[in-house]
């Protein structure tokens, strides 16, 4: 029997996999955890695991970049219509998407997975480009979980650092960022339906719940962010180990007792909303569930530079013995 390291950000829906409930044929899984901040950050530094956990962007920069990884068809994150929470300054003239274009928006750091979602809603729906907007990120350098891979964004797209010490809440309150999308919550800040309720600050959205739900339907799927890697050499090295994976969360997820499909960022979706919108037999295991939604990641990725040696093919992504998944 084979040792096999699986390291995530959270069990979350995979539980089972952690509580030994489930087990993988052939395999000694020894299971950890390590918060996102450091995990995603950590996986591309040292590359010291068998199976983690890792953003879509930062897996398709690294085959990209002849890393030794190849994706399992396990989505462990997905958003819901992430850009309907963009949250905006009263003063700053924007009361449509469109009218973003020229602003400062502020973002916890331009590469993450969930603002490649954001970007696409906001040009295919409203003809805002991402070199029309003034970025500005939180994440200093060093906390960045792409620029110590070699990740810069495409040219002509203005993105800034905020000054040392400030945080896109305070700055977007006093008036100093025109817009927010994608507001990650910390320690000791408020939350994004607190920043939502300051005199200074309103929703882009005014039924952001509505533009949720529409936008999802429309679209066929939700957005991933997060999913399963492991070593394409170990994987090629044992025949039949991804696909074993992959059945083990499929069942892991079968075993979980967490009623959401989706949890949107600042508002929340009934039981019945959620299967409405997932549709009847939503599962975040297998590609041929994924494959609407990582098609038109591979070319989002490709277009906003994360795999600038060309567009890569699903084929190239997932292991071969799961394509059929």
């Amino acid at each position: 029997m084979r040792d096999v390291r699986l390291v995530m950000g959270h069990p979350g829906r995979f539980k089972a996999l952690f509580d030994g409930r489930v087990a993988v044929d052939g395999v000694n899984l020894k299971t950890s955890t390590l918060p996102f901040n450091d995990l995603f950050r950590v996986i591309p530094e040292n590359d010291d695991f068998d199976v983690a956990e890792l953003s879509t962007t930062a897996l398709l920069w690294g085959i990209d970049h002849g890393r030794d990884w190849i994706a399992l068809p396990i989505i462990t994150g997905w958003a819901f219509a992430s850009h309907a929470d963009t949250v905006c300054h009263v003063n700053a003239g924007i009361a449509k998407p469109q009218e973003l274009k020229g602003k400062k928006v502020g973002v916890p750091e331009y590469p993450v997975a969930a603002i490649v979602w954001i970007r696409d809603a906001l040009e295919s729906k409203y003809g805002v480009r991402p070199q029309d907007i003034r970025w500005v990120e939180e994440r200093t350098p060093k906390q960045s979980h792409y620029r110590g891979a070699g990740y810069a964004p495409p040219a002509g797209v203005p993105v800034e650092p905020i000054p040392a010490g400030r945080n896109l809440a305070e700055m977007l309150i006093a008036g100093e960022l025109d817009a927010v999308i994608r507001y990650l919550e910390k320690p000791k800040q408020m939350s994004l339906a607190e920043l939502g309720a300051q005199p200074s600050v309103k929703w882009l959205y005014p039924d952001r719940k509505a533009e949720g739900i529409a936008h999802c339907k429309a679209q066929g799927y939700f957005d991933p962010i997060h999913l399963m890697i492991m070593k394409k050499s170990l994987a090629d090295a044992n025949p039949g180990l991804a696909m074993a994976l992959v059945r083990a969360f499929s069942k892991a997820y079968a075993l979980s007792e967490d009623p959401n499909v989706v949890v949107p960022a600042s508002y929340a979706l009934s039981s019945d909303e959620q299967r409405d919108v997932a549709g009847a037999g939503f599962s975040p295991v297998g590609v041929n569930a994924q494959r609407k939604a990582m098609e038109r990641l591979l070319v989002l990725a490709h277009r906003e530079g994360y795999t600038p040696g060309g567009q890569l093919a699903l084929e190239r992504v997932f292991h071969e013995s799961t394509l059929q998944s």
